[in-house]
């Protein structure tokens, strides 16, 4: 069902990930390095992405984004350490 987009800082995106293909999946690792489900190293954006920069994390009441530690994440301007994902959030 969910569909994960990044989009790059202009809004275009780079890559998805659909859970749908990955129904086992519960976590979601996004990073620079290549065990990462979704890895960014090849990116222009890739300087600023930590090698483990979040994990998106299913949940009982939905997918939440989880900071990796590195270099931090923010949710409209905010920082934070984790989010509960909705319809179209911007991490």
């Amino acid at each position: 069902m969910p569909i994960f987009r990044i989009l790059s800082s202009e809004g275009d995106e780079l890559t998805r990930y659909s859970s749908d293909d990955h129904p086992a999946t519960t976590v979601i690792e996004v990073g620079r390095s290549s065990v990462c489900h979704i890895c960014l190293k090849s990116f222009p954006a890739a300087r600023v992405v930590g090698r483990h920069h979040l994990s998106l994390v299913k949940r009982p009441e939905g997918w939440w984004a989880m900071d990796g530690g590195s270099t931090g994440m923010s949710r409209h301007g905010e920082r934070i350490t984790e989010s509960l994902l909705t319809d179209g959030a911007r991490i």
